[in-house]
């Protein structure tokens, strides 16, 4: 089962190689083509040969996509066919009886007044790309074992489906239609649910979408869980799926989701299962490709994969499967939502072109040269890993005082004979009159005296939400070749009515930099740490707060099952944890679960405040909103200064009282 959360960056990648064969065994179907024929050439981008590649990817989108812009939509495609895709499957264009776009239907009404869908076919035309359309999201789905409810939910299909077919058939990327509803290794086994679920569900809706195209493709996505000891194993889920497809001759494609990144199965128990259900599919000539889990659910700040386990994925699967699409573009690797998106996106282009995971060089010197002394933050912040949009992690320089651009050299204290790429992150917020340099070159030396020009570094509009305005600036290497340098210097031109505001330089290697002088961070302890505390109003009884315990627990994962939520308060969500005794507070944190697609909202602004007593508190101060992207764990910030506190009082201000979810996950008090 999918986990629509999210998911920042993945800093330190360790390096190793990972280039495999393509060699797919099961039997290919005429109406797609076989990845390993598309895996030399397609779209924009040749990769190395013999590397086994991504085909597609999975959208998800919600309402919050009404004001995205065409120019959002067409950075989004064409960074989709730059890294390859072929095939984009959109998770749902409904949910429940709402659609995404206009429809008159008895049984389904329109969600708002547009279309999310338009752009995204106009886009797929202009890039090359095939659009399948994914159909409702129903979370009755898991309860609703019944003739009623599923023939409820097929005649919605049907009907959407035929809408979207009429309005979107003119469309050269149109290809098939997704039954987004999921098919487990449990639920639909026995006689009664199988024939409920054949006959009452999969075969009217795969029927009628032939019917209105014999070309559309039917895909669906089945999961299997090899924890769960109640569950069919590899062998007789093979049988299970041979039989399904024997009922159910017009679904086409079988897109298992591997569940390595929700730890349904390891990497080995996957293929296993795979191979089981691609003898079905060869039996029935039916297609069988691997949806690829991207995220990884242990990694508590920012679940996103590395590349070293995405690539093992790929290398292990592909014996077995046609081709792979990934589960999810949005929240695991687009550069312009969250920066472990941007990450996972670099890494895999690098892949693409043979090279390997690359490192990210962290506490490294940095050395000013021109002699511009910022007025804010100190240099060492330049490459200390931290990316968030709080002041104290910034590197500000004024608009009067830079009269001549600022050169700032990092030294990476050995000739390396591997960078492979060079970044640089600032802010870029007209509100504070800050604004992103006018541009950035990077020269390298060999012996960090003379260096030489390398590439001026291009620019890229990394967040779209206007709360966290950040721009990256990247060379986008368009190769696997690598250079050696010792010392590395950027070029910063700054805009000369604008402060500039530089949060990170980067030089990314194939080999490890070792600093023989590394910077520590500080150690700080929580001290709200399984601390006891108030919380009003009351959560709602979806998402409770049972012993009022989850808030300080310790756990920041994001997890909707374990989630405390409050849908649509009409006064400030406040937390008052008791912390024993009066001790100093440097720094307050509440972390929060952001997902628009399940109606998860950001709040108008968190709040701290502090005492003694627990009776009198000092004026609340308002937490900065370090990082945050599409449906991942985002984290809120303040430092205090001079505080000496016992209880601390953490206010959240909804935005609206519309219907929306808010739901902090974890606060911390730290000294």
């Amino acid at each position: 089962m999918k986990l629509t959360t999210k998911l920042t960056m993945t800093t330190l990648i360790a390096a190793t190689t990972l280039v495999s064969s393509l060699a797919c065994a099961a039997e290919k179907s005429p109406l797609w083509p076989d990845a390993k024929a598309a895996a030399e050439t397609t779209g924009a981008i040749t990769t190395a040969p013999g590397t086994a590649r991504l085909n597609g990817a999975f959208l998800c989108i919600g309402s919050d996509k009404e004001t995205w812009t065409d120019a959002q939509w067409d950075q989004e495609f064409k960074w989709l066919r730059d890294m390859g895709m072929r095939e984009l499957i959109l998770a749902h264009m409904a949910v429940k009886d709402k659609a995404f776009f206009p429809i008159k239907a008895d049984c389904m009404k329109p969600m708002g007044n547009y279309d999310l869908i338009e752009p995204m076919m106009a886009k797929a035309d202009k890039y090359g790309l095939k659009m399948h359309l994914g159909l409702i999201l129903d979370d009755r789905w898991w309860t609703g074992i019944n003739a009623t409810f599923l023939d409820d939910l097929s005649s919605r299909s049907i009907a959407l489906a035929t809408a979207a077919y009429e309005r979107y058939k003119h469309h050269s990327s149109l290809a098939g239609f997704y039954i987004t509803n999921e098919i487990d290794n449990i639920t639909w086994v026995l006689d009664y649910p199988f024939t409920l679920v054949t006959n009452h569900f999969l075969k009217p809706i795969s029927k009628h979408i032939k019917s209105l195209n014999k070309d559309l493709i039917v895909s669906q996505a089945p999961f299997f869980n090899a924890e769960n000891p109640i569950t069919l194993r590899p062998a007789k889920l093979g049988k299970f799926w041979d039989r399904l497809l024997e009922q159910v001759p017009d679904l086409d494609w079988i897109i298992p989701q591997d569940g390595v990144g929700c730890y349904h199965a390891t990497i080995a128990q996957a293929t296993d299962y795979f191979r089981e259900m691609a003898k079905a599919c060869k039996k029935h000539h039916r297609t069988l490709w691997s949806d690829l889990e991207t995220f990884d659910m242990k990694q508590k700040k920012s679940p996103i994969a590395d590349i070293r386990r995405v690539t093992e994925q790929l290398k292990t699967q592909s014996a077995v499967v046609n081709g792979f699409v990934f589960w999810e573009y949005l929240s695991t690797m687009s550069p312009a939502i969250s920066r472990g998106g941007q990450e996972l996106y670099l890494q895999y282009k690098h892949y693409l072109y043979g090279g390997k995971p690359l490192i990210v060089a962290e506490n490294v010197d940095t050395n000013i040269v021109c002699g511009v002394e910022p007025v804010a933050g100190s240099l060492e912040l330049l490459t200390d890993g931290e990316f968030g949009t709080l002041k104290r992690m910034q590197v500000i320089w004024a608009e009067q005082k830079v009269k001549t651009p600022v050169d700032l050299t990092v030294n990476l204290h050995s000739n390396f004979k591997s960078i492979a790429d060079f970044r640089a992150l600032f802010m870029n917020d007209a509100a504070q009159k800050i604004a992103a340099p006018e541009r950035v070159t990077v020269d390298i030396s060999d012996d960090g005296q003379n260096f030489t020009p390398f590439s001026e570094i291009k620019t890229v509009v990394t967040e779209y939400d206007k709360s966290i305005p950040q721009l990256l600036m990247w060379t986008i290497p368009e190769t696997s070749k690598t250079v050696s340098a010792k010392a590395v210097r950027f070029t910063i031109y700054p805009r000369p009515d604008a402060l500039t505001a530089c949060q990170e330089l980067q030089v990314l290697t194939e080999e490890p930099v070792i600093n023989p002088n590394p910077r520590k961070a500080p150690e700080m302890t929580n001290l709200a740490l399984n601390k006891k505390y108030e919380v009003t109003p009351e959560p709602s009884k979806k998402y409770p707060d049972t012993d009022n315990k989850k808030l300080t627990n310790g756990d920041a994962t994001p997890d909707f099952g374990s989630a405390i939520g409050w849908l649509a308060p009409k006064e400030p969500i406040t937390a008052t944890i008791d912390l024993g005794e009066v001790q100093p507070v440097r720094r307050v944190e509440c972390a929060y679960l952001y997902s628009p697609g399940a109606g998860v909202l950001f709040p108008q602004e968190i709040r701290a405040s502090f005492s003694t007593d627990g009776k009198q508190f000092t004026d609340p101060l308002k937490l900065e909103l370090e990082q945050a992207g599409n449906e991942e764990i985002s984290s809120y910030q303040i430092d205090p200064k001079d505080v000496q506190a016992r209880y601390v009082r953490v206010s959240i201000v909804p935005t609206t009282d519309k219907g929306e979810w808010y739901m902090p996950v974890e606060i911390l008090v730290l000294k």
